[in-house]
C-alpha cells in the first residue's frame, strides 16, 4: 500500500476513523452522506496550500499515512501505469493517467515530496491514487477497448484486462450471472476492437481461427454497453473493486439504478470482493446494501459510520469492526429489519410485528413520527441486542415491551444496560411488584376441579365435548399465574406499596427509553375486542378504525416518539 487515509476530521471537531478495508457511511436523509464523499475527493485533489472553494460544509481535514518512501512510490508507479519511453534525447520517461493527463516521472517525484508539506492533500497525484465513482460516472465507463499486444503492452481498462485473463472473465461472468442471471462474454475476434457482450456462446471456442458458427453466435450477443443502467452500473463497480490499483476508492450511492435484490448482492460483493490494498469508502442510502454487507464475514476490516446533523452541525458515530461482526453473525440482523434503523431519525423496537403495525398506525398522522423506523425482534430475548447495536451508532432508540418484561432478570438487565441504565437501581421496586403479583396466583384445588369436570360431563350426553366445555375444563385444571393476570389486567390491578413501586419504576425506565405497556399488553388498549387471536384482534382494530380513538394508545406512543426527538 502506497498510502492510506487514517481519519477524517469534521467541522464539528469529531473524527471519523477510516477502515483499512471498507468504510460505509449511512444516516438519515438530508444529513450530507453524498456531500461528505464529494468533499473527501475534492479535498484530496487540492494542491499544497490550496483552500477548498467554496469552503467545505462537513469536512475540515484529512489525515494520511504514507506507507512508502519516494523510491517505493516510483516503483509502484512503474509497476502500475504504462511507462512511455522518452520521445527525444534528454527527455524523461512519462506515464498517462486514466484521465488522460501525461506526467513525467520527475514531476511525480516532485509531487510526492510536496505531499509531506500538506499531508491532507494529494494535488497532482490525486488522479493516480484516488478513484471516485459517482452514480452518473459509473454509466460512462468504457466497456469496449482497443486491441493490443499483451506481450509488449500492459493491459489497461476493463476490456483489455478481461481479454488478457480468462480466469478473470469467468469470475466477472459468474458474479453478473448471480446478480442478473446473465453471464459475460469477451469478443477477442473483432479486429482492432475488444468488445464485451451479455450472454454466452454455446458453440465451442476452437483454437484460432474461430469457426463460423462460433463467430455467428458471438455476433448475435447484445453489447454490455447497450444494457440497462443497473447492469452497467453494477458491472462498473464490480470491475473497480476487482481490479483497482487505487489506494483510495470512493463510491457514492452504489445502489443507484439497482433493484433491492441486486443492491443486496452488491453489498455482499463490497464485503467479499474487496481489492487487496485499497481502502473503499461508500456512502449509501440503502438498507439492502447494508444487509448485504453484514450478511457475510469479510476477510478485511469493515466499519459502518452513521452521519447525522443537528442544525448546521454534523455528528458521526462508528460501529466498530467487532460490533459489525456480531451483526452479521446474528440471524436477528439477517431476518429482521434492524439495520434499516441506521437510516432513520430514530427507532422503536417492539416484541412482534403486530406491535409495530399497531403503533405505526397510531402515530400515522403525528408530525413527531416522521423519520421513525419500527422494528421487532420476535420476542423479548433479542431486544437488548438490537438496542445495543443501534445505540452504538448513536441511533436514538425506544423499546416498547409488555408488562411481563419486568419478570425475567436476564431480559430486563440486557435492555436496561443496552439503554445505559443500571438494573440494580430498579431491584427494590421490582421486588415489591413481584411479591404483589405472585399473590394473585392460584393453585388447583383437587376437589373443586373434580366437581367442575364432572359437571361438564354430566350436563350433556353428546359423544364429543363442545368447545365451551373443553375451555371450562381446561380453566378448571390450569393453575393461574400471577404474572399472567398482571399481563391481562395491567398496572391498574396493583394496590398498596406496589402502586408506588410501579410508578417509580415506570418513570425510571421511561427516562432510559424503555416503555412498558401500562395496561399489560397491546390488546388491552382495546379490551372490547377479543384478544384470543392477536392477528384477528389487529385486523379488527385497524379495519374498524378503533386505533384512531384510543387516547391511551396515542399518549403512550407519542411519549415514546418524543423521547426520540429529545435525544437526537
Amino acid at each position: 500500500m502506497v498510502l492510506k487515509l487514517r481519519s477524517l476530521e469534521l467541522r464539528s471537531g469529531e473524527e471519523v476513523e477510516i477502515a483499512d478495508g471498507l468504510t460505509v457511511v449511512v444516516g438519515p436523509n438530508n444529513v450530507g452522506k453524498s456531500l461528505l464523499l464529494r468533499e473527501i475527493g475534492t479535498h484530496l485533489a487540492l494542491q499544497v496550500g490550496q483552500e477548498a472553494h467554496p469552503p467545505n460544509k462537513i469536512l475540515r481535514q484529512v489525515t494520511i499515512d504514507f506507507a512508502t518512501d519516494r523510491t517505493g512510490f516510483l516503483d509502484w508507479v512503474r509497476s502500475t501505469y504504462p511507462v512511455q519511453a522518452p520521445d527525444a534525447p534528454g527527455a524523461e520517461e512519462r506515464i498517462r493517467t486514466n484521465s488522460g493527463t501525461v506526467l513525467t516521472l520527475g514531476q511525480l517525484d516532485n509531487a510526492w515530496q510536496y505531499l509531506h508539506r500538506s499531508p491532507g492533500s494529494l494535488g497532482t497525484l490525486s488522479p493516480l491514487l484516488v478513484l471516485q465513482l459517482d452514480a452518473q460516472g459509473r454509466l460512462n465507463q468504457p466497456f469496449h477497448g482497443q486491441g493490443f499486444n499483451p506481450f509488449r503492452e500492459p493491459a489497461t481498462g476493463m476490456a483489455q484486462l478481461l481479454y488478457q485473463n480468462r480466469d478473470f472473465e469467468r469470475e466477472m461472468s459468474d458474479l453478473l450471472r448471480r446478480a442478473f442471471g446473465e453471464p459475460l462474454t469477451v469478443n477477442r475476434y473483432a479486429g482492432n476492437q475488444i468488445t464485451l457482450h451479455v450472454g454466452e456462446v454455446t458453440a465451442a471456442e476452437p483454437a484460432p481461427p474461430p469457426s463460423h458458427e462460433y463467430l455467428r453466435q458471438l455476433g448475435e450477443l447484445p453489447d454490455l454497453g447497450d444494457q440497462g443502467d443497473g447492469f452497467r452500473a453494477f458491472a462498473s463497480i464490480l470491475f473497480a473493486l476487482k481490479t483497482s490499483h487505487y489506494p483510495i476508492v470512493l463510491i457514492d450511492e452504489p445502489e443507484a439504478f439497482l433493484h433491492p435484490p441486486q443492491a443486496y448482492l452488491l453489498g455482499r460483493f463490497l464485503a467479499e470482493e474487496h481489492a487487496a490494498g485499497s481502502q473503499v469508502i461508500v456512502a449509501t442510502h440503502s438498507a439492502d446494501v447494508i444487509k448485504g454487507i453484514t450478511s457475510v464475514r469479510a476477510d478485511h476490516e469493515v466499519v459502518i459510520t452513521r452521519l447525522t446533523r443537528r442544525g448546521e452541525t454534523n455528528h458521526v458515530a462508528s460501529i466498530a469492526p467487532a460490533k459489525v461482526r456480531t451483526l452479521y453473525d446474528d440471524p436477528l440482523v439477517k431476518y429482521y429489519p434492524i439495520v434499516d434503523g441506521l437510516f432513520a431519525r430514530g427507532v422503536i423496537v417492539c416484541e412482534a410485528e403486530s406491535d409495530c403495525t399497531y403503533y405505526r398506525a397510531v402515530l400515522e398522522t403525528e408530525a413527531s413520527a416522521s423519520g421513525l423506523h419500527f422494528t421487532h425482534c420476535n420476542g423479548k430475548a433479542r431486544v437488548g441486542r438490537a438496542v445495543d447495536a443501534l445505540r452504538s451508532a448513536r441511533v436514538p432508540v425506544v423499546a416498547i415491551l409488555d408488562i411481563d418484561f419486568l419478570r425475567d432478570d436476564k431480559d430486563f438487565s440486557e435492555v436496561v444496560i443496552a439503554q445505559g441504565g443500571d438494573p440494580d437501581s430498579f431491584a427494590k421496586a421490582r421486588a415489591v411488584i413481584e411479591n404483589s403479583v405472585q399473590s394473585w396466583g392460584r393453585k388447583i384445588d383437587r376437589t373443586a376441579a373434580k366437581a367442575i369436570v364432572e359437571a361438564q360431563f354430566a350436563r350433556s350426553k353428546a359423544a364429543t365435548l363442545s368447545g365451551g366445555e373443553i375451555a371450562r375444563i381446561k380453566e378448571a385444571v390450569s393453575p393461574v399465574s400471577g404474572w399472567r393476570e398482571f399481563k391481562k389486567y395491567g398496572a391498574h390491578h396493583l394496590s398498596g406499596d406496589a402502586v408506588t413501586a410501579f410508578e417509580q419504576l415506570d418513570r425510571g425506565l421511561r427516562e432510559l427509553g424503555i416503555f412498558v405497556v401500562p395496561g399489560g399488553e397491546l390488546e388491552r388498549f382495546h379490551p372490547d375486542v377479543s384478544g384470543d387471536n392477536k392477528a384477528e384482534w389487529l385486523r379488527t382494530v385497524l379495519e374498524t378504525g378503533r386505533y384512531e380513538n384510543s387516547a391511551a394508545a396515542r399518549d403512550f406512543v407519542l411519549a415514546a416518539a418524543e423521547f426520540i426527538s429529545d435525544h437526537q
